[in-house]
């Protein structure tokens, strides 16, 4: 019985001080790095940084703004990508949940091969110094579970 109450003890200050650090966070204003995947305005916002810091780190020559103009125009997702319900699938018997996730799969497929030759034509009229600028930059998007770029595991 002596050695449970310390553990309660442990259990209750560890609780209090999560409690407390959650709700600095909320109040500082801090919100998960993800967060702009679930708000439209966020996400269009996200984006277009992305896009002006990748336009600003090639440093564009005047011939290339057509290229990039059209680039832009055929590579960015007209609106928010669906996310998944994970609730709802986890629901689902197994063969229907691989049917559904296959499914899903395809479409990014298709996405991903429609922007091919859009992205292989703006990649042409890069300079060599241009193109490794955008080999560096275009297109990892740091997903969790899939690590940096470099290697390194995500925190």
């Amino acid at each position: 019985m002596s050695s449970i109450r310390p553990t309660l003890l442990i259990v209750a200050a560890t609780i209090g001080m999560a409690a407390m650090l959650t709700a600095f966070a909320h109040e500082a204003g801090c919100r998960d790095s993800g967060s702009h995947r679930r708000d439209p305005g966020a996400w269009a916002e996200h984006m277009k940084q992305r896009q002006t810091a990748l336009h600003d780190a090639l440093k564009l020559r005047p011939d290339q703004e057509a290229a990039w103009s059209n680039f832009i125009a055929n590579t960015t997702p007209k609106e928010l990508p669906l996310r998944e319900d994970w609730k709802a699938l986890a629901e689902l018997p197994a063969p229907e949940r691989m049917s559904k996730m296959l499914d899903r799969m395809k479409q990014h497929e298709t996405e991903l091969a429609a922007r091919i030759p859009v992205v292989t034509e703006f990649y042409a009229k890069l300079s060599p110094e241009q193109q490794k600028i955008f080999n560096e930059q275009f297109g990892w998007h740091h997903r969790r579970g899939h690590g940096h770029a470099d290697g390194r595991a995500i925190p």
